[in-house]
């Protein structure tokens, strides 16, 4: 930092203090240069040697770095790019699934919705305690957890899975219906 202040004039004193070029005539020497920063105590700016030749330049960051002698490479590794690769297909995937989950499932998202629906109507306004209100609120947690499993999950449905869906609902809106 000292080194690069020199360069652009600055007289450094034995003590790293010398006259701040940011704000104006500066009669007693208000910044402290360090080995790798700056600060003036009489307007504040501080930072690193960058930021020095910035605010000496008003170059951007790379031209900054550039003028330093700083060099920029480009890395690009087939990791990163084999990452990216998987990570898209891993996307499609998921994807394509939920196409597959809700073409498909349609019918079965249909009626496990509804019969939840169902369920939660009776145990909000059927009288507590009745047989109706005890059948619903013992199917609920079973009927939520299916949903969840089956639609918010990415492993999705099989075809037995829809099968015992439909049955499930079926039969949970059976005992609600006969009262059994």
């Amino acid at each position: 930092m000292p080194e690069v202040a020199r360069r652009y004039g600055l007289q450094i004193r034995r003590d790293g203090m010398c006259s701040c070029p940011f704000h104006g005539e500066d009669k007693h020497p208000s910044m402290k240069i360090y080995k790798d920063s700056f600060t003036c105590f009489a307007c504040g700016a501080h930072g690193d040697i960058f930021t020095f030749v910035q605010l000496m330049t008003g170059y951007s960051f790379k031209d900054a770095f550039l003028s330093l002698g700083g060099t920029y490479e480009r890395h690009e590794t087939k990791t990163a790019r084999a990452i990216s690769q998987s990570r898209i297909r891993t996307t499609k995937t998921q994807r394509k699934l939920k196409e597959d989950i809700f073409k498909t499932g349609g019918k079965i998202f249909r009626e496990l919705t509804a019969t939840i629906e169902l369920c939660k109507f009776i145990e909000k306004y059927h009288r507590p305690y009745t047989n109706r209100w005890c059948i619903a609120l013992d199917a609920l947690p079973e009927l939520n957890n299916i949903y969840y499993e089956v639609f918010c999950t990415k492993d999705g449905k099989k075809e037995a899975d829809g099968i015992y869906i439909l049955t499930r609902c079926r039969k949970v809106r059976q005992r609600i219906f006969s009262g059994a």
